[in-house]
């Protein structure tokens, strides 16, 4: 029998597909959609790039609109608008700054049932920014937050309805989930403790504090190493400062690399010194292998480490605490490192693995649609017509 999918059509939006957090989320999304309650298609506003590549090799179709992402465009959302008509989704999900602006307007302008926008960090947005967006934010179905702290923000900082936000936690690749005895292994005294950051070469990522927190470390602890990966515009300001503090031979910046997980299986320690975080997916990764973790203390970070936040968390720009945080987890004896790697393991196993985040998101498209006066997501097929030769 021919068979015609009825399942709702829920189309993720996004600026780009190319690297990074948000797009991994939709690869996953991708990957994990057979037998999920509804069908799943992908827009991209501007690039389709290595994210989208693997989406459709999932078997997701994935439509490149290649439009202006700026929210100043009117173009762009008029368009996305047009676009939204031909497919008649039930639900749009629209992840990351501009595609929610335009994502929202869009939906609403092509009669989309259930509008979502996701933010994936904390925002920043300025005054002038802020009516435009409450009232965005009130036309849409439901605003995710990926942390507690985002949700609080978005409604006292932003106005959004505390009715219409919802906190839905990210989540890292199967791969770091696919192996659960398999972890980091724990360091020896004689040998050395090696330290890994993984995170965009960006002022908000603080890595001049790590480096300045690694050299007062170091010139108590000579075993430290230090590996930071990654690529930005910070490249040349942390060579330089790198060679300052006497560190060259100490302290390593590779670039990016996408095979972070065996990183984390040769290191000891994970260092996250943001200044801001929403749901850090490097954390995450770092968790679920067994890596522990040394963090700023801001929310996205608290939230993430759970009862471990107190304990192993300093403020962003506290160079001597996070100096000591790395000296204590690096006198750790081996029993007791063992059991913090454990007990970090599991919590990201419980809280953040693919199929919790799948799970959620199938939660949050049923209740968004019933509060839209729509019936639950349908079951995934029903056969109808005639026979295919």
């Amino acid at each position: 029998m021919f068979r015609v999918d009825t399942r709702p059509l829920v189309v993720r939006i996004m600026p780009v597909l190319d690297f990074g957090g948000a797009e991994s989320r939709v690869v996953l999304q991708s990957r994990m959609s057979d037998g999920r309650p509804y069908r799943l298609r992908v827009i991209t506003l501007h690039k389709a790039g290595a994210a989208a590549s693997e989406i459709r090799d999932a078997g997701v179709p994935v439509d490149d609109l290649r439009l202006n992402p700026s929210i100043r465009d009117l173009r762009t959302t008029i368009r996305l608008a047009m676009h939204l008509r031909k497919l008649h989704p039930r639900i749009i999900h629209a992840s990351v700054g501009e595609a929610i602006v335009h994502g929202l307007l869009a939906g609403r302008m092509a009669g989309v049932p259930v509008r979502i926008g996701e933010e994936v960090g904390m925002p920043s947005h300025s005054w002038r920014l802020r009516p435009f967006m409450r009232a965005l934010y009130a036309s849409a179905t439901r605003i995710v937050g990926v942390t507690k702290a985002v949700c609080d923000y978005l409604v006292t900082a932003d106005g959004a309805p505390p009715a219409k936000v919802v906190h839905t936690y990210t989540c890292a690749d199967p791969s770091f989930f696919s192996q659960p005895d398999v972890r980091a292994p724990a360091p020896t005294s004689n040998a050395e403790f090696r330290i890994l950051h993984v995170g965009r070469l960006d002022p908000v990522k603080n890595q001049v504090t790590l480096l300045r927190a690694f050299a007062r470390a170091h010139s108590r602890e000579s075993r430290l190493r230090l590996r930071i990966l990654g690529e930005g515009k910070e490249r040349e300001k942390l060579e330089t400062l790198r060679t300052e503090l006497g560190l060259e031979d100490v302290v390593e910046l590779p670039g990016f690399t996408p095979d972070i997980r065996t990183h984390l299986l040769e290191s000891h320690l994970f260092a996250l010194p943001s200044l801001s975080e929403g749901c850090s997916i490097s954390m995450i990764e770092a968790m679920s292998t067994g890596v522990p973790i040394v963090a700023s203390k801001v929310g996205g970070n608290m939230e993430v480490l759970g009862d471990h936040a107190d304990r192993w968390t300093v403020h962003p720009e506290d160079v001597d605490g996070l100096s000591g945080l790395m000296l204590d987890v690096a006198g750790l004896p081996k029993e007791a490192w063992k059991a913090l790697s454990s007990s970090l393991q599991k919590r990201a196993h419980s809280a953040f693995s693919p199929d919790a985040y799948m799970n959620r998101l199938d939660r949050l498209y049923d209740e968004a649609s019933a509060a839209s006066g729509l019936s639950g997501l349908q079951s995934p097929q029903r056969e109808t017509g005639a026979s295919r030769p």
